[in-house]
């Protein structure tokens, strides 16, 4: 497996998880927001024999596969992409397009904060308290980059704080946990919070061993585009030797987090 890393403050690395290359990108991250969506924006310095190729950051429907761009990385080695203002209204029209040509009896529908956050009644740990559980909220579908116009697929792209994480979400989460942090951005209606904890014994498939996971959230959304942390502070190591995230908070930040990096994992 081939691996791309943005990191958020000095460095991209093009990584042969089979070798470990050494870095080969230099590159300096920034938000900036302007009327009508708010860009991220990645400078590129080539090092070395190693290019990174141009590129557009891409999106695929789930259910229709529709390809949309969301930006792009040119040969000067500037990248960034916009998350527009109207993210929700955009995504509700859509969905009521769908919805008409959708199979009888079939209804789509949103998450909110409250659903998005419930914790189950089977928990074993339960302080959860949430404001505004109504707000509808949405996230960014996941990014890959490629080119649109020939179908060219570089890698998923994850931002996470190493490698080890990025490489759990591409499994979907079926790999090995590690203790870090992964961001998202979501997009909510209004103001709302989360605040608490849930815990949950679960089996770890071997034999009858079982373990505690419990999440703890201090969630503060802003109506608008909000980035979310997940912070996995502690794993446990089953009999099965897979590795387990048994402790995480999810917490809403200010500002990208120091160690944050951007990585891309060829499918």
């Amino acid at each position: 497996m081939k691996t791309m890393l943005l990191n958020n403050q000095s460095t991209f690395k093009f990584i042969d998880m089979a070798k470990l290359k050494k870095i080969v990108f230099l590159v300096i991250c920034s938000l900036s927001t302007t009327w009508g969506y708010s860009q991220l924006n990645i400078t590129i310095e080539k090092i070395g024999d190693h290019f990174l190729p141009k590129a557009q950051i891409l999106s695929a429907d789930f259910m229709t596969g529709e390809i949309t761009e969301w930006g792009s990385i040119d040969d000067q080695g500037f990248a960034s992409f916009d998350l527009p203002y109207d993210f929700l209204e955009t995504i509700m029209k859509e969905a009521e397009k769908q919805q008409k040509d959708a199979p009888k009896g079939w209804t789509m529908s949103f998450h909110t904060v409250g659903s998005k956050n419930e914790c189950s009644k089977y928990s074993s740990q339960n302080t959860i308290t949430i404001d505004n559980p109504d707000a509808k909220i949405v996230g960014l579908p996941p990014f890959f980059a490629g080119d649109k116009a020939t179908e060219t697929r570089h890698g998923s792209m994850y931002a996470a704080s190493n490698i080890e994480l990025a490489k759990w979400l591409h499994s979907y989460q079926m790999d090995n946990a590690a203790t870090g942090f992964y961001l998202e951005w979501v997009f909510v209606e209004k103001e709302a919070t989360v605040q608490g904890t849930c815990g949950m014994l679960t089996m770890t498939g071997h034999e009858s061993e079982e373990i505690e996971v419990s999440t703890t959230y201090d969630l503060n959304f802003e109506a608008g585009w909000n980035k979310v942390v997940y912070t996995i502070e502690e794993v446990f190591n089953s009999a099965s030797e897979r590795v387990f995230a048994t402790k995480t908070t999810i917490s809403t930040a200010k500002f990208f987090p120091e160690e944050l990096q951007w990585y891309v994992l060829e499918d």
